[in-house]
């Protein structure tokens, strides 16, 4: 009995085919990792745990200055203390008053515009509201008076 290798691989040949990454806002991502819409797509994986297949928000937004990246984090916070219910977590929030905060991140700073659905505005909420919702859930409603009253956290 005569068995062929060929059977069993498959054919090799010299073309090949690329199918498009998606983005996270729906988009496809090109070759270089821009969005079709000309936008810096997500990287791939959870903000804030660079170990654990994620990445760091501030690792990847190497290009802004220091300056610029504590001004729009504070920014986006206050406007998180004001908005959103920070004893919950991101998920568990109205999408609407998300939006609101990336449209205010927006006029405020251009630079988010660049950002495939605003991504780092909504990480830094996302990584607010973890932070937040955990404290939170250690000391209660003390910790919500003092974020909601001074806007700033106290450990």
């Amino acid at each position: 009995m005569q068995h062929t290798i060929a059977r069993h691989l498959p054919l090799i040949t010299s073309e090949i085919e690329f199918q498009p990454l998606k983005a996270s806002g729906g988009g496809t991502l090109g070759i270089l990792g821009k969005c079709n819409n000309n936008k810096i797509p997500k990287p791939q994986g959870e903000p804030g745990c660079p170990n654990s297949g994620g990445y760091s928000v501030e690792s990847e937004l190497c290009g802004w200055s220091p300056d610029l990246l504590e001004n729009v984090t504070r920014f986006v916070k206050n406007k998180a203390n004001d908005t959103l219910d920070t004893t919950k977590s991101y998920k568990k929030q109205k999408s609407a008053d998300i939006n609101a905060i990336c449209a205010l991140a927006k006029k405020h700073y251009p630079v988010v515009n660049k950002y495939d659905n605003y991504w780092p505005i909504r990480d830094m909420i996302k990584l607010h509201l973890k932070y937040t919702s955990g404290i939170y859930q250690k000391q209660g409603e003390t910790f919500c008076k003092a974020v909601r009253n001074h806007g700033t956290l106290v450990n």
